[in-house]
Order: structure tokens, then C-alpha cells, then sequence
């Protein structure tokens, strides 16, 4: 069976970086988890890169997370890896919501991060069921179904999928607007280097 078209929700994790010191993709990740991690004991931010990486951070540690599920077809691998998604988007979602900077107006680039967050929470949710109560005789894979097999439940995944991608490109874009607004007034320039994650992301695509 092929399952891209039911993956197609991770395309539209994209991110835009103010500044990046370290060279490579990989150095680039570290330094955004540690911004992530640094998160966790940091409330207010007075530095508007610091938090801005902050954000993009805990970001990128949910979608490195979907990004190990996406090559995964064996459904209790599938299962296992739902939960620690879930995990990681909730505390993410809790390290996010607990930061401040006075140069974010309203909080509005936080708080449209927290909506980015429930999106891959909502999308997160949709496997879970599927796989909750996918018990088909003999089916242990993905790529177990075929046209005979396919089940109700797997056609509602595909369905449900769908419907979040659409949804997901509007929320997406508005996390960019968000993040464009707040560099604007922060008074800092952004940079159109691309996100070191979207190499993976594309893969997907």
C-alpha cells in the first residue's frame, strides 16, 4: 500500500531562522534544541533571537520526533513512537506557553506557536486513534493493506489526514506571518537561509 498521501501534513512544517552561528545542518539542530532546552528554566526574554530561537526550538524537537515516525510501517513501532510525539508536543506546548518578551505585542508570535503546536497535537491524535483500534486479522504493517483489505478505519485516517493538511497550510502561514511581524517590530532582520530540517522534510514531500 502506498501511505504518502496520508503523511502529507509534516510537508508544511517550515521554519525561518533570524541567525545560526554554528556551520553544519547538524550543529544547527544542536543549537536549537539547547535553545529549547534553555527554554525550560527561562520565563522572561529580554534578547528577541533568544526567543525566537526559543520557539523555533521546541518546534524542532516535535517535528524531529514525526520526522523518525514517517519512515515507520510496522504498526506497533507506529504506536510507540504516536506516544512519545504526544509527549514531546505536550511539553513543548508547556515550556512555550510559560515564556514572554516584551517585544512579542500580545504575544501574538507565542501564541500562534501554541496553535502550530495543537495542529500537530490534532494530526498526532488522528494516528493514535487509528492505531488504537486498527485489529485487523493478520495486519501488522502498513504495507500489509491493499485494495481487498483496506479497512474503514484506514480510509478515515487518509480522510482525516487530508482535512488537516488544509488546514495546517493556513496555520502554518500564519506562525510565518506571526514570526515576520515580530522580527518587524523587534526591529531585526531575518534570514532566508532555509530551516537545517527541511532537507528531511522534503524527503516526505
Amino acid at each position: 500500500m502506498k501511505t504518502k498521501h496520508i503523511y502529507l501534513f509534516l510537508s508544511l512544517f517550515t521554519m525561518i531562522l533570524f541567525a545560526c552561528d554554528p556551520e553544519t545542518k547538524e550543529e544547527k539542530v544542536d543549537a536549537l534544541i539547547e535553545d529549547a532546552n534553555n527554554a525550560k528554566y527561562k520565563n522572561v526574554y529580554t534578547d528577541a533571537i533568544e526567543y525566537n530561537d526559543a520557539i523555533i526550538g521546541l518546534q524542532a524537537k516535535i517535528v524531529i520526533e514525526i520526522l523518525n515516525f514517517m519512515p515507520m510501517n510496522d504498526l506497533d513501532s507506529l504506536r510507540r513512537q504516536v506516544g512519545i510525539i504526544q509527549k514531546e508536543i505536550l511539553s513543548s506546548t508547556e515550556i512555550l506557553e510559560g515564556i514572554s518578551c516584551s517585544k512579542d505585542k500580545n504575544n501574538k508570535f507565542k501564541n500562534q506557536g501554541i496553535v502550530l503546536f495543537n495542529h500537530y497535537k490534532k494530526g498526532n491524535k488522528t494516528w493514535e486513534m487509528f492505531l488504537e483500534h486498527e485489529d485487523t486479522d493478520g495486519i501488522e504493517s502498513l504495507l500489509d493493506f491493499n485494495d481487498e483489505n483496506m479497512s474503514e478505519n484506514l480510509n478515515s485516517l487518509s480522510n482525516s489526514i487530508i482535512e488537516i493538511e488544509g488546514e495546517g497550510a493556513r496555520i502554518n502561514e500564519d506562525f510565518l506571518t506571526a514570526q515576520q511581524f515580530f522580527a518587524k517590530e523587534a526591529g531585526i532582520m531575518m534570514s532566508t537561509e532555509e530551516n537545517p530540517l527541511n532537507e528531511e522534510i522534503d524527503k516526505y514531500e
